[in-house]
């Protein structure tokens, strides 16, 4: 179960990086990120951000499989998935109370189902140390 979940997070986490990396790149999609704010292409300043958020997913994203024991390697230290813990309830937070409701209404399932996702590894890491 703690694999699956896992691969659940990493699955969905992929989606989100190509969608980031789409972004940086120019995709016209920024009604559906930063609340929307910005239709179209993003400024070329929340394009580098977009990449920098991309490349954090990916991160986290090997943070969760390794905890799982997914993969071997990278190590990280064991407060490591706190780190993701943080940061997945702060997008739940954050696509939950998005004025945009496109953003709203594709990003928030995702983020609540890599949070749920996020806190079963974390549980059964505990569990097991």
């Amino acid at each position: 179960m703690i694999k699956l979940a896992a691969f659940i997070y990493a699955g969905l986490a992929g989606v989100l990086f190509g969608f980031q990396i789409s972004l940086a790149l120019g995709a016209p999609l920024g009604h559906l990120a930063m609340g929307g704010q910005w239709p179209g292409v993003l400024p070329d300043g929340l394009r580098i951000a977009t990449m920098f958020q991309g490349v954090l997913i990916a991160v986290f994203a090997l943070v969760v499989l390794r905890r799982a024991g997914v993969i071997a390697k990278p190590n990280f230290p064991a407060w490591s998935i706190w780190v993701v813990l943080v940061f997945s309830t702060l997008a739940v937070i954050a696509n939950l109370a998005t004025p945009s409701l496109a953003e709203r209404a594709l990003w928030a399932p995702v983020t609540i189902a890599m949070w749920v996702s996020c806190i079963r590894v974390w549980l059964a890491g505990r569990i097991s140390h």
